[in-house]
């Protein structure tokens, strides 16, 4: 049985994965697209909305119609021209059409498309010729003038400010509005583009739309980034999954005063587990890139593992500064110049981001809403989400609570998983502590190093769509591989290389940073194993995994 769901929408789209991508050339450089690819695209041009301001000839409401022309700059030169009078919408001042132009472009050595935009009155042949509306600020123009690289998203709009070439990302919801002439008109339209072959726009099909990963999020559509996914490290072209985490922590100065900080050493194994995983990308590497939002809870953080004096981890010295306070406050574990764990970039809606103590009940219990659950509305986890999660994020980001104890007083369950993808809770209260060890508050941390790793992943794999059995909820599988299996959530998966039955080190994997060669993993299922016949088992051939 394999994890075939492993990365099953990243958002809480479900959309299937494991699919062969075409390898498309192109290369990136400080998260954006520098090369021009030999791809094809479709371009597409909405008019959103439309507002005359003025109607010169006084003749009842406005029937507007528009005007797009798009021609190729190179290759090909394909060109197409939309929009006439006998679509017009009568009798309206203010539309809302969502009209859309789409020039299907076969590539080339620079495929930029060249755009005019322009909008008219439909007038009786009693009234005189149609109005032709200015919808450019200049008074020496009327239409809008663009040019438009759909490899990277970016448009530049000829005479205005902020817009000339080389431009800026195209986010949508852009707006021009005519100063000059008789008939004056404002305009709302987006100008974007999807790689041919990848529906939606979202190439790697992780949930994010390649002009979201290229150019940032925009939430409202003001043109304005509101979630900086090209800060952040994300790539159009190579799986990515946001996850924000905040914690608990018991301080009331008694000598039961502990933290439910995640494990830095836990958090860089997860990440590696993802970066290593068996998924395909356009970009031809495997992998997930894991963006975990901590905040600076680790910021200038220390960890001596094994007691010998030198730190395994040190932030402080070997950190990154992600927001340029001078702090070293995160880590870049793959050396691309961005955070992966710890602060990312701009967050966004005035988000607090993650990383914050979560303030709980005396007992940091998360009680369930009496008929609405435990995650339903009304609950702790729900409501505490609420007021932590800020929910212009829910399209980009899942958010993880590390918390105390879910359900009941007594309860030992390590977690909590949501439906529909975004929430899920970490709590290992009762699961002991590492012996001399302290997280960044300097209290105790409840929960050891593997007990965090494979919790972390073992409930971000359920908000993913993965059962206890994988493809279902049958548990304890012995020839089911993967920490989604009870039976390897806490442990890892283990291999006895040299046959003496006993767990042998990975060499070279040293994913939780404490200066010794890991003897486990915490994988998601690798490949999908033969059933095994309970009245026919050969033990010589084990489960089928190629090891004894």
């Amino acid at each position: 049985m394999s994890d075939v769901r492993f990365a099953n929408g990243l958002r809480s789209t479900a959309r299937p994965l494991f699919l062969v991508f075409l390898f498309l050339s192109i290369f990136l450089v400080a998260n954006q697209v520098t090369a021009a690819p030999q791809a094809r695209y479709l371009v597409t041009v909405t008019l959103d909305e439309a507002w005359s301001k003025t109607n010169a000839d006084g003749w009842g409401d406005d029937d507007i119609y528009w005007r797009v022309q798009m021609k190729h700059l190179a290759g090909k030169q394909e060109s197409i021209s939309c929009g006439n009078e006998d679509m017009n919408i009568s009798g309206q001042s203010h539309i809302k059409p969502n009209w859309t132009c789409v020039l299907d472009l076969q590539g080339g050595p620079d495929p930029s498309v060249e755009i005019t935009l322009a909008l008219w009155e439909s007038d009786a042949w009693f009234t005189g010729s149609d109005d032709h509306f200015d919808i450019h600020p200049k008074s020496d123009q009327q239409d809008l003038q663009m040019t438009f690289k759909p490899y990277n998203n970016l448009l530049s709009i000829k005479d205005i400010s902020g817009w000339e070439a080389p431009g800026k990302c195209s986010l949508g919801g852009i707006v021009q509005e005519g100063q000059n002439g008789d008939d004056q008109a404002k305009v709302k339209f987006t100008i974007g583009s999807d790689i041919y072959g990848y529906p939606t726009g979202d190439a790697d099909e992780d949930g994010l739309l390649n002009s979201w990963e290229i150019c940032g999020v925009n939430t409202d559509n003001d043109n304005a980034v509101e979630i900086d996914l090209p800060g952040m490290g994300a790539d159009p072209l190579h799986k990515d999954l946001f996850i924000e985490i905040d914690w608990m922590m018991d301080d009331n100065g008694t000598a039961n005063d502990h933290s439910h900080e995640p494990w830095l050493p836990s958090m860089m194994n997860a990440w590696h587990e993802f970066d290593q995983a068996h998924v395909t990308n356009p970009d031809g590497r495997n992998g997930v890139a894991l963006h975990l939002d901590v905040g600076n809870l680790y910021a200038g953080y220390a960890l001596d593992f094994n007691g010998d004096g030198a730190n395994e981890i040190d932030v402080g010295s070997n950190g990154v500064d992600a927001d340029g306070d001078g702090t070293r406050e995160s880590l870049d574990m793959d050396n691309d110049g961005t955070a992966d764990i710890g602060r990312l970039a701009a967050l966004g809606n005035g988000s607090i981001g993650g990383g914050n103590r979560v303030p709980g009940n005396e007992d940091e219990v998360l009680n369930p809403h009496p008929t609405n659950g435990l995650c339903g509305t009304g609950s702790d986890l729900i409501n505490l989400r609420q007021n932590q999660f800020d929910l212009g994020r829910r399209e980009v980001f899942r958010w993880s609570l590390f918390g105390h104890r879910h359900s009941n007083g007594t309860s030992t369950s390590s977690g909590v998983s949501c439906g529909g993808g975004e929430t899920f809770a970490v709590t290992l209260a009762t699961w002991g502590q590492e012996p001399g060890l302290r997280g960044p508050s300097g209290l105790p941390v409840e929960g050891l190093l593997e007990h965090h790793t494979g919790t972390f992943l073992h409930e971000l794999g359920h908000s993913m769509g993965i059962g206890h059995g994988g493809n279902d909820g049958q548990n304890y599988k012995p020839n089911y591989l993967s920490l989604m299996n009870y039976h390897f959530q806490m442990i890892g998966t283990r291999y006895s290389f040299d046959g003496d039955l006993l767990a042998d080190a990975i060499l070279g994997q040293d994913f939780d940073h404490d200066g010794q060669d890991d003897i486990q993993r915490f994988i998601y299922s690798q490949q999908k194993l033969p059933t095994l016949d309970e009245n026919n088992l050969n033990e010589a051939a084990g489960i089928g995994d190629n090891t004894m």
